[in-house]
């Protein structure tokens, strides 16, 4: 059985993947079959009447358990219609004028945590600016209160990466419930009118899908954008001719971006449960099976992209699956654009001044569902005028 928590795949999974679609395109593991081929997991993330969301709520514990649900219901545990009925108020938010109004109020939170960063040795791209960039945005969505985002991302991190933080089974339910309780506090504030935010435009929720969301939204919001701003800025210092390139061409970044969603996106996989007996590569899958579909992988499927394996600027119109497909695509797509967009063409001339830096003893989460440094600590203070330049 391969470890999916060994360093040597967690550092770089992609060689599992390559001989897992050449060699073994459905595999089992257990009651779980991993999916590896682009054609396959686009038919699991799209056929929710024969690979159900819902059903994956209540399946067995197993290895991918904790790290792919978090224990936190949300949207991406339900099936049409009472996930339509959900996600239709969530799609008209994420795709109307707020997130765009947005726009302005994410440029100062960038400029300011940058200023932050150059004022350090060894300021962290991860920590100083991703995190907490997401974290405060997803705050302001949710109407919290934006400086209480470092305890917002000690729940968020808690929930998806307690191997990382050392948590036993007793610490990660006292903080759950900590978590919860704060949201149904919050709850409270939200129907009171002492806070205003997307919970209130959610019509149609129940008190109980209203809370769950918050907390899901916050998990969601905090975590795979501030993963991928990571996963881009080591993608930029591993080739330094594409730095060149975006300096010169700053309209390239958003082709940058879909690029690197591809290449190296934060979601690693996504799970779903057979509600028949199904057919995929040949292999027959039982009903009631957890299927893992493997994103990283179908991402670097040669059946699907020239040199898969090979860093290069795409197009936009980049067929990836790192924000999934069909009915449960994510609705936050295109805030996550807009906050790495936005933090790239600030850092990106900086990054271009910072001297020759080792990245070998970069470590990456100890999760098989997200794709993400733990750190990405970088000589910001030797740019030229050093910490004074902030």
């Amino acid at each position: 059985m391969i470890d999916v928590y060994s360093s040597e795949f967690l550092q770089d999974p992609y060689p599992f993947y390559s001989e897992f679609r050449s060699h073994h395109p459905v595999f089992n593991i257990g009651n779980d079959w991993v999916i590896a081929r682009y054609k396959d997991v686009t038919r699991v993330l799209t056929d929710w009447r024969t690979f159900s969301a819902r059903k994956r709520a209540n399946s067995l514990k197993n290895l991918f358990e904790s790290q792919t649900d978090g224990g936190l219901p949300g949207l991406n545990v339900l099936d049409p219609p009472e996930h339509s009925r959900l996600r239709k108020p969530i799609s008209a938010y994420f795709s109307g004028p707020r997130i765009a109004g947005l726009e302005t109020e994410i440029e100062t939170i960038a400029s300011d945590l940058i200023e932050k960063l150059l004022r350090k040795t060894n300021g962290d791209v991860v920590t100083d600016i991703g995190g907490p960039l997401a974290a405060i945005t997803t705050s302001r969505i949710l109407g919290l209160n934006p400086e209480h985002f470092l305890k917002y991302k000690t729940w968020t991190e808690a929930s998806l990466y307690y191997k990382d933080l050392g948590l036993n089974k007793e610490d990660r339910s006292r903080i759950r419930k900590e978590f919860r309780q704060f949201f149904v506090e919050f709850w409270e504030q939200v129907k009171n009118g002492g806070a205003k935010g997307i919970l209130n435009e959610l019509n149609g929720f129940t008190e109980e899908e209203s809370i769950l969301f918050g907390m899901f939204l916050l998990i969601a919001g905090s975590e795979s954008t501030s993963n991928f701003l990571g996963n881009a800025v080591n993608v930029l210092l591993k080739h330094p001719d594409v730095l060149q390139t975006l300096i010169h061409n700053p309209a390239l970044i958003k082709n940058f971006i879909e690029s690197t969603l591809r290449y190296d996106g934060p979601v690693k996989t996504l799970v779903r449960v057979s509600t028949k007996d199904v057919e995929l590569s040949g292999v027959t899958i039982p009903e009631g099976c957890r299927v893992v579909a493997l994103i990283g992988s179908a991402n670097r499927d040669p059946e699907v992209f020239e040199d898969p394996d090979r860093f290069r600027l795409e197009g936009e119109n980049i067929k990836h699956l790192s924000f999934g497909g069909g009915a449960h695509y994510c609705p936050g797509d295109d805030l996550a654009r807009m906050q790495t967009e936005i933090v790239l063409r600030k850092l990106i001339p900086l990054l271009a001044e910072l001297p020759p830096v080792d990245l070998r003893s970069l470590e990456y989460r100890s999760s098989v569902r997200a794709r993400g440094l733990k750190h990405l600590p970088l000589p910001f203070h030797c740019i030229r005028g050093g910490n004074q330049r902030a």
